[in-house]
């Protein structure tokens, strides 16, 4: 399977993210708000992101068999990969996206909303926790 390299939209009616999953594969979220605006300060996915997302990819068929009920992400930044997983895993997980930075975990949020992915921002600093 190979990442989906297309901004989710509308085609003809017919939605980007079901014509990648009819194609066998999983479009990279949404996240063209990171780096901008309220989020500057928010790291923009890279090639570390990108990278990653394509790790989760080849193991997407393990990763469902394995039915995870709770996926972390320490430092989420963006909250790309997280959005991501959560479209390879599905809703039946929880997904909780620590960050020290207040806007990653607004950016994280709206990450998720783009993306209809249900993502858990949590501000961390791995000492101490709280839910923004």
């Amino acid at each position: 399977m190979a990442v989906c390299r297309v901004v989710c939209g509308r085609i003809d009616g017919a939605s980007v993210l079901c014509l990648c999953r009819r194609l066998g594969m999983f479009p990279t979220p949404l996240c063209s708000h990171a780096g901008r605006g309220p989020f500057a300060d928010v790291y923009e996915p890279a090639e570390d992101s990108f990278l990653l997302m394509d790790a989760l990819e080849k193991d997407c068929e393990r990763l469902r068999q394995m039915g995870p009920s709770v996926c972390l992400e320490v430092g989420c930044g963006s909250g790309v990969v997280s959005a991501f997983l959560a479209s390879v895993v599905g809703p039946q997980a929880a997904y909780f996206c620590t960050d020290v930075n207040p806007a990653a975990l607004l950016c994280t949020a709206e990450t998720g909303r783009c993306n209809q992915v249900g993502l858990q921002p949590v501000l961390s600093d791995l000492r101490s926790v709280r839910r923004p």
